[in-house]
């Protein structure tokens, strides 16, 4: 009874509190919504509330009338969220829950203090999904585990800041969503909150000034304000992210007022247009010498930061994120994901792009974007183009054709050689569709170099020289256009070769408002210091002019066009021209994508350099990791293949690391190349409404169910056997289950979720490590194929435990699974060949063989059998147009209607992955997934030598897999 009074007495204590706080912020600001953190009690207060909380839930259930104290304190587990497990932290915190609580009755606990005090409602895709934990995390604000993600992303923002930008959280709020795309899953969930977002940061940002005071209770921003100074590095990036706020929102008085608008709402794609033009993103051309004498060059397309499209235009953030890049022309793969916005990209040109080709193609677009693209992602209008070469060697394209006096030059046509005539030397570009030739200008120009440019179409220069003063611009092609960072004030250096009356000097919109500097002597340097700008394109106008007889002359006048791009903090992959660089794809994995192999890392620098890598386990944010290992030093540059397996060797086959990696919630992985730089990478636990856990009891395994969704419904589990994996064994609902000494994997599946684990067995002896994987046949159709690859997805996608057998029998799973689909689509004959061919020294001729038969077609073996092992050595890309240049000669596709959407190439890929590695298969063909297994069902000889050829470059590179690789040679994208 006495502990009924106390949280009667909360309980009443909260209700005061939280009345006067929703009706003081609804006075002042109508659309701002209160947490259940904003509670105002103190640590005391907090922890005495908590005894008594868990002091009557001990003896019976929760009651109604002590609703706002349940749901502080299921708020205050929500600022301690981690990622991990929130209801059994719960469960273990308040000891009786799990016999007199309930999940459902806390969410209507926060759905009644939604509607009494206008509190905040969850929303976005993670609050459909995580419908009952959504809300005490929402109400806990900033967890702490987000509270160092967001204040990195601050702290990278920081030059983007302006007072417009603090006048509506929604704004903000879109701007740390755009920058967000590398961020852990649990942030990306926050960021779905741009409302949210925005009036957490603007808090944390402006500290109650400028009317700021009322976004968060003051109490609690100073309570999450003293969390994030407790680290190191979290701090120092809040405080230097604050330090650009107060400099910016001090332009004008903020009153915070209002929602906002969208960061771009303009309707007319010209309107979009010029936004996109004013952030300067278009691609420009740089050589660069591939010998010592500069004979020899190859072409590169300089990709600026398309980040700050994010802003503009946040519809496209999907796109950019989310899809690979390909660029027109390039030598190699497309770009990875979200790689635009990373910084500038050279990527290396092999053929010189159409007049009217898009440069830039992402594999998934929309109107508005494909319509921006079209318009800023072109090349200038040829047939000639010229480059500037620089001091560092590199020669950066030239906004106009002319030259000026002892510089040297490039010149690039597509109309043909360019004309010698004494004055150029040819060289050689290493892109196809294109000629140059460099001209060496002489300090002075004769009437001979005169006539020879005017004949090449190029002019001589204005005889205003302007270049960068000061700080040096990042870069400058000598003739007017350069690059600044924004945290660094512009300066020019302005000087001419003959007396002026005088220079007007002009930015932009103020070109009636000209800088005169008068008189103005020949050979004399003047400079002319600019204004902090905003980032994006500007144009300083500079003209000159003589006076004569009383009349003034203008006598010629030059734009310098100036980019200035955000000055971002090194980040991994972020400066492409730096010393050391990574890159990864995903950009943002997550601890069991990094872990299975799922992630390209490369790492380049200079040649024969080491890098070292040290590697880390915890099982919580902030603990003292579990398990730390520096790995022998590897030598740059490296390739994502021998990543892989020094990663493996080194360290995810150790003994501490199997044991380990189950209770780790995070990885993180510093590299280190000396004065060449470093980075980290943090791969964090997957976020998802369902997922299993895999704990170890004595010599056996048992698997924990974790389920946050919240649903109504029950969920459904099932276990599968190695040895049947196509049978499905359904078991009752439990938390937790008890694993047999065979293994096997576990499913859980209800609605729209579905996860799996894959559980090993228990091996006592060399017996124990075989096992057969058994495939039933099935008929040959449409149907059985997409079942086979539904199953096979199942167990390519299903979580792996630390330990090697998991890996290996999930691959022999595979295996099976991928001869059954070549099975059905090239026919039980080549099913007995398959396996004859493992029972011989010759299997490769038995394969060959039983390609075809026909006389037309029976070449095809012939041809692959001679070509497969320099085949082998090639990529996977190569393999493709070898075979559809197969199946274009031997006619293996069947005719197909003029306005069919299958061409060879495309049914080649689709056969060879088929073939290779199923898993994802259908996310690669995505829409044409189903109509294209039915055309290559009518090929089946281009089946079996797809089949064939992944058979024998496994065989060539004996079977040497890579981790993520099902046969040797075939990592696909």
């Amino acid at each position: 009874m006495v502990m009924a009074m106390d949280l009667a007495h909360w309980q009443k204590r909260l209700e005061n509190h939280f009345r006067e706080l929703s009706a003081h912020r609804r006075r002042k600001f109508p659309d701002r919504r209160i947490f259940g953190l904003e509670h105002g009690l103190d640590i005391s207060e907090t922890q005495a509330l908590t005894t008594a909380v868990r002091a009557h839930i001990a003896d019976g259930p929760p009651a109604w009338d002590h609703a706002l104290a349940w749901m502080v304190y299921a708020s205050e587990i929500g600022y301690r969220y981690s990622g991990d497990e929130y209801w059994q932290t719960f469960e273990e915190e308040t000891p009786g829950w799990t016999i007199n609580g309930d999940r459902y009755w806390i969410r209507r606990c926060f759905l009644w203090f939604q509607r009494e005090f206008r509190g905040v409602e969850p929303c976005g895709i993670w609050a459909r999904h995580f419908s009952i934990i959504c809300w005490p995390i929402t109400h806990a604000i900033l967890p702490t585990d987000l509270q160092r993600q967001l204040a990195h992303v601050l702290y990278e923002l920081r030059h983007s800041f302006s007072a417009e930008l603090f006048e509506s959280p929604l704004i903000l709020g879109d701007l740390i969503a755009a920058r967000s795309w590398n961020a852990t899953s649990r942030f990306q969930n926050l960021a779905q909150e741009p409302q949210l977002l925005g009036q957490i940061a603007a808090a944390l940002l402006l500290q109650g000034e400028f009317g700021t005071d009322s976004l968060i209770h003051p109490a609690t921003l100073r309570r999450i304000g003293e969390d994030l100074d407790r680290e190191r590095r979290a701090r120092e990036w809040l405080r230097g992210a604050r330090r650009f706020a107060r400099e910016r929102a001090q332009i004008r008085g903020l009153g915070l007022l209002g929602r906002g608008t969208k960061p771009s709402s303009v309707g007319h794609p010209d309107d979009a247009r010029a936004e996109v033009a004013e952030l300067g993103i278009e691609p420009r051309l740089v050589l660069r010498p591939t010998d010592s004498i500069n004979v020899s060059w190859e072409v590169s397309l300089e990709i600026p930061n398309l980040s700050h499209l994010l802003i503009r235009f946040p519809q496209t953030r999907e796109i950019l994120t989310g899809s690979r890049c390909v660029v027109a022309g390039a030598a190699g793969r497309p770009l990875a994901r979200g790689r635009c916005l990373h910084g500038a990209q050279r990527v290396t040109l092999a053929q010189w792009p159409l007049a009217d080709e898009v440069l830039l193609r992402f594999e998934q677009t929309d109107s508005q974007l494909e319509y921006l693209l079209r318009a800023e992602c072109l090349l200038r209008p040829g047939p000639t183009w010229l480059f500037r070469i620089a001091s560092d060697g590199l020669a950066y394209e030239c906004r106009s054709l002319r030259v000026r006096p002892g510089a040297r030059y490039i010149m690039v046509s597509t109309a043909g050689p360019v004309r010698s005539n004494g004055h150029t030397s040819p060289i050689d570009l290493s892109c196809q569709g294109v000629h140059g030739a460099i001209l060496d200008l002489p300090q002075a120009l004769t009437k001979d170099w005169e006539e020879a440019l005017r004949h090449l179409g190029l002019g001589q220069a204005k005889t205003i020289e302007v270049w960068p003063a000061g700080l040096s611009a990042v870069v400058w092609d000598g003739e007017g256009h350069g690059e600044w960072l924004a945290s660094e004030r512009p300066c020019l250096g302005i000087r001419t070769d003959h007396p002026l009356a005088s220079l007007l000097i002009s930015m932009g919109s103020n070109a009636i408002l000209p800088l005169e500097l008068t008189p103005v002597e020949p050979g004399e340097p003047i400079f002319v210091a600019l204004p902090n700008l905003p980032v994006g394109l500007h144009t300083v106008h500079v003209s000159a002019q003589s006076s004569l007889a009383g009349q003034t002359e203008l006598l010629g006048d030059l734009d310098v066009v100036m980019r200035i791009r955000e000055a971002r903090p090194w980040s991994p992959g972020v400066s492409p021209h730096g010393p050391l660089m990574v890159q990864m794809e995903p950009s943002a994995p997550t601890l069991e994508q990094f872990w299975e192999g799922r992630v390209e890392i490369t790492l380049r620098g200079p040649a024969d350099r080491n890098v070292k890598c040290r590697v880390s386990l915890f099982e919580r944010d902030g603990d003292v990791s579990t398990v730390t290992k520096q790995l022998p030093p590897m030598r740059l540059p490296v390739t994502t293949d021998a990543w892989r397996a020094h990663f493996e060797r080194h360290f995810r086959k150790t003994r501490e690391a199997e044991s380990f990696y189950d209770t780790a919630r995070i990885c993180e992985l510093e590299f280190a190349a000396d004065e060449l730089g470093a980075f980290t990478v943090r791969c964090e636990r997957d976020f998802t409404p369902l997922r299993w856990a895999v704990r170890r009891r004595g010599q056996g395994y048992f698997v924990r169910l974790l389920d946050d969704s919240g649903a109504d419904s029950q969920p459904e589990v099932k276990r599968v056997a190695f040895e049947t994996p196509c049978v499905e064994e359904k078991i009752g609902l439990a938390s937790e289950y008890d694993v047999p000494e065979s293994g096997g994997m576990y499913v859980v599946r209800m609605s729209a979720f579905a996860a799996a684990v894959i559980v090993p067995p228990v091996i006592r002896g060399f017996a124990d490590l075989g096992c057969v994987s058994r495939v039933d046949g099935g008929t040959r159709s449409t149907e059985s194929i997409i079942r086979a690859l539904e199953i096979s997805r199942l167990w390519g996608q299903a979580r792996l435990p630390g330990d090697f057998i998991s890996a290996t029998r999930r691959r022999g799973v595979l295996l099976a699974l991928v001869r059954h689909v070549a099975q059905l689509l090239g026919g039980d004959n080549w099913a007995k060949a398959e396996i004859a061919a493992c029972n011989k020294d010759a299997g490769m001729a038995v394969l060959k063989d039983a390609i075809s038969k026909r006389r037309e077609e029976i070449a095809v073996g012939a041809v692959l059998a001679r070509d497969y092992g320099d085949l082998a050595i090639t990529t996977c890309e190569e393999r493709v147009k070898r075979i559809a240049s197969l199946a274009t000669s031997f006619h293996l596709l069947q005719p197909a209607s003029p306005v069919s959407e299958f061409n060879a190439e495309w049914l080649s890929e689709l056969a060879l992955r088929l073939a290779s590695d199923p898993v994802g298969v259908d996310v690669w063909a995505r829409e044409r997934f189903r109509a294209g297994l039915t055309r290559l069902m009518d090929a089946p000889t281009l089946a079996r030598a797809s089949r064939f050829l992944v058979l024998a470059t496994d065989h060539h590179l004996e079977s040497r897999s890579v981790t993520g690789e099902l046969y040797a040679g075939w990592g696909w994208t």
